[in-house]
């Protein structure tokens, strides 16, 4: 475990997460198209019970897993991991928003975070915006999440103001995770901005 993650640690772990992210995605749009929520919601649930399992092993008992060691943050150790909580964000975006919105949301937390990350970490030095967090991290964050928004749901006013929000929500968050919180308050700005057009 790196207790700060180096530039080039910083690298794999965004490397994974967009990896995970596509196979993530992926997964859930061909349960989802093929055989619709009422099996991807038991999937999803199935995955969070495995992650909290994992999760029980590695603080209570002490199990070592050495590639997430290698790539987890220091505010990761003895809490539980960001996959379960991108989990608990997925599952809650499936059941409460339109399928448009959840597939977005989920989006703009794997590719828009990790472009705010390396970003930031790369050319980010010296334009610090809120934080830690940078100018030039910010910005990538929002147009990533715009991308990738509009790519989904094919709206510009809904993908402005969940890439706003995901922007926003990841800029002020320090402690907390974002895996979920960018997810929840992203569907929510895009499921309230769906429901007024």
């Amino acid at each position: 475990m790196v207790s700060d993650l180096s530039l080039k640690h910083e690298y794999y772990r965004k490397m994974f997460h967009v990896l995970a992210g596509v196979g993530f995605i992926g997964v859930a749009l061909l349960v989802d198209l093929r055989y619709g929520q009422v099996a991807l919601l038991p999937l999803l649930f199935i995955g969070l019970l495995i992650s909290l399992v994992a999760d029980h092993l590695r603080i209570e008992r002490g199990f070592k897993v050495p590639f997430f060691r290698f790539l987890e943050r220091a505010r990761e150790v003895g809490r539980l991991h960001a996959t379960t909580y991108t989990f608990i964000g997925a599952l809650l975006a499936f059941l409460f928003f339109e399928r448009d919105v959840a597939y977005a949301a989920i989006a703009m937390f794997f590719v828009g975070d990790a472009a705010a990350a390396v970003f930031g970490r790369t050319w980010g030095k010296g334009s610090k915006f809120i934080g830690k967090k940078s100018v030039v991290g910010t910005l990538s964050m929002f147009v990533f999440s715009l991308i990738v928004g509009w790519a989904i749901t094919s709206s510009l006013p809904v993908a402005l103001v969940m890439a706003f929000v995901a922007t926003l929500v990841e800029a002020v968050s320090e402690k907390m995770d974002d895996s979920f919180l960018i997810i929840i308050f992203a569907g929510v700005a895009g499921q309230i901005i769906v429901g007024l057009l």
